[in-house]
């Protein structure tokens, strides 16, 4: 009898170590689960990431290279080129708003069309004696699809109200930085190099390349 209320007692104490275990086990297990707090603060331990400014590598430009770019830059038919080419997609950023050929057929139909009154259709081998001299490339037929008229190509040139002005800041090798800047701020004169963060419409980069003074234009990018 005896020995039996001893195996009862062994028993129940084996039981209660082996509850132990368990308990300091999954006590273990809850803390080496949960995430690592500042002992100081209780906030989570994160890494923080820098990034460079949009004029990164750039270079402010002389007086004179302002002037420069910026008599070249605004040229009427230039103005109107580039902004019929890229209208229906200024919303984007970072982008080359001028890398697609139907943008590029667009900027050539208008900045050859300009003045003229019902423009004729442009054939394929007059597009691309232009195209080799603005973008250094020939389009092909098959994109050009959606302009197809008659026996040639055509644009609906689009007369949109220009009211900004491009001028040039900052240059980084055959890229410039330009601010597209409110006309009507008075600072569109051609001597008229300084304007306020303010007067400032977007932010683009131009990549080109000047081949005995004819500007081949590689890329245009809003980037505010």
């Amino acid at each position: 009898m005896e020995e039996k209320e001893n195996a009862k007692k062994l028993g129940l104490i084996l039981v209660i170590i082996l509850l132990i275990i368990i308990l300091i086990l999954t006590i273990a297990f809850i803390s080496t689960s949960m995430p690592i707090r500042d002992s100081e603060d209780e906030r989570m331990t994160t890494t923080t990431t820098t990034t460079r400014p949009f004029n990164y590598g750039f270079d402010e430009l002389e007086p004179e290279a302002k002037r420069y770019y910026n008599e070249i830059l605004n040229n009427e038919r230039l103005v109107m080129a580039f902004a019929n080419a890229t209208y229906l997609n200024r919303n984007l950023r970072n982008i080359n708003l001028i890398g697609s050929e139907a943008a590029k057929f667009k900027f050539i139909y208008t900045y050859i069309n300009l003045d003229v009154t019902n423009p004729e259709p442009m054939k394929i081998e007059e597009i691309n004696e232009h195209a080799n001299i603005f973008f250094g490339t020939n389009l092909e037929v098959s994109n050009l699809e959606e302009f197809a008229y008659q026996n040639g190509f055509r644009h609906e040139i689009i007369d949109l109200e220009i009211n900004y002005c491009y001028r040039a800041t900052m240059i980084q090798g055959q890229t410039l930085l330009i601010n597209i800047v409110h006309q009507d701020s008075g600072v569109c004169e051609p001597n008229h190099l300084e304007h306020q963060e303010d007067d400032i419409i977007n932010i683009i980069t131009m990549r080109f390349n000047n081949i005995q003074d004819n500007y081949m234009f590689h890329t245009y990018l809003i980037i505010r």
